[in-house]
């Protein structure tokens, strides 16, 4: 109906909701472990190169974060498909390098059928493959860019 959102965009606004709730938590799961793991006589939090992972894993969750709530405000507005676009895509990228960093925190603890950083990286891998997945929005993205033809798509694009 009128005012209402596409379908399809409403399930990509969620799923990339989900994905960073799951990013968010997967996050939790890596700072908990590398506090409490030890490795050499020392937590693994100690070590430069887990700091640095765990910022990278901070880093893609805010980004999930904002790109998901933009995704999901889009809904409201009439058009909201390259916004929804933006959204989606960012959240997918950071997700899927999210999931990549935590596994790697986590070693094989992280894929034992048992271990809750398996179970939201599947979910994660699950979510930003429906709804067309990326690439489909990313080419919604980029037909919109190419037909507004305006020097201020970008602006239009990131306003809040």
């Amino acid at each position: 109906g009128e005012g209402r959102p596409e379908p399809r965009e409403a399930l990509a606004a969620v799923r990339s909701v989900q994905m960073a709730g799951a990013l968010a938590r997967l996050l939790e799961l890596s700072v908990e472990h590398a506090s409490t793991r030890r490795q050499f006589g020392r937590p693994l939090a100690a070590f430069q190169a887990v700091q640095h992972m765990l910022a990278q894993l901070a880093c893609v969750s805010a980004a999930a974060d904002a790109a998901s709530s933009h995704a999901l405000g889009a809904l409201s507005r009439p058009g909201a498909r390259p916004w929804v676009a933006a959204g989606f895509v960012e959240t997918v990228q950071a997700a899927s390098q999210g999931a990549a960093l935590a596994h790697q925190l986590h070693g094989a603890s992280g894929v034992t059928w048992a271990s809750e950083v398996q179970h939201l990286s599947r979910r994660i891998w699950a979510w930003r493959d429906e709804a067309g997945g990326e690439r489909a929005w990313a080419e919604a993205l980029g037909l919109w860019m190419l037909a507004a033809n305006a020097d201020d798509a970008w602006a239009r694009l990131v306003e809040a």
